[in-house]
């Protein structure tokens, strides 16, 4: 029987095959998943603010800024045998849930989030970010699979880490501006 894991705001996760991590109520937070399909090793980190946590924050305080979970979820993984050079990512949330005009944090999230990946070289591989959908996200680490919602919609498939050639695509409208 499969562990299913439950992955709340600023907290980071990772396991092996037999595991099914989640985080659901993504709104302007950002769910970073992160997989080595060679090893079975995933992570889920749910990112709530951008950049790197002030110096007199401690403890998991500091997991709910970008640089920080992300950090923390790589080391996690490459503990359990992951290597850096095959680990890939998706994204799912930075929505602006409340359709405020001059909310930037869900935009500032997604941008921080994916700096901080390009930055340690781990590519991004789909998303399901921006707009203004709550959205949810599960990886079964097993078959690295990932599925998304938006909504109230089912799961769909957001990425299936097992197909090759992998390469990354954009499936959602994006309220970012690169």
């Amino acid at each position: 029987m499969k562990q299913e894991i439950n992955v709340h705001t600023g907290e980071v996760r990772v396991s092996g095959s037999d595991t099914i991590v989640r985080t659901s109520a993504l709104g302007s937070c950002v769910a970073v998943v992160a997989y080595d399909f060679f090893r079975k090793i995933g992570g889920l980190a749910h990112v709530m603010l951008p950049g790197r946590s002030p110096k007199n924050q401690v403890g998991n305080n500091q997991l709910k800024y970008a640089e920080n979970a992300i950090a923390l979820q790589l080391e996690l993984m490459i503990e359990r045998g992951a290597e850096t050079d095959r680990i890939k990512a998706v994204l799912a949330g930075g929505a602006n849930v409340l359709n405020k005009p001059n909310d930037t944090i869900c935009e500032d999230n997604i941008h921080s989030v994916r700096q901080t990946l390009a930055v340690a070289a781990i590519p991004v591989m789909a998303e399901a970010t921006g707009d203004n959908l709550r959205r949810s996200i599960t990886l079964d680490i097993k078959y690295g699979r990932c599925y998304y919602t938006e909504g109230s919609s089912r799961d769909m498939l957001l990425w299936d880490f097992s197909i090759k050639p992998q390469k990354p695509t954009k499936t959602t409208k994006e309220v970012i501006r690169e």
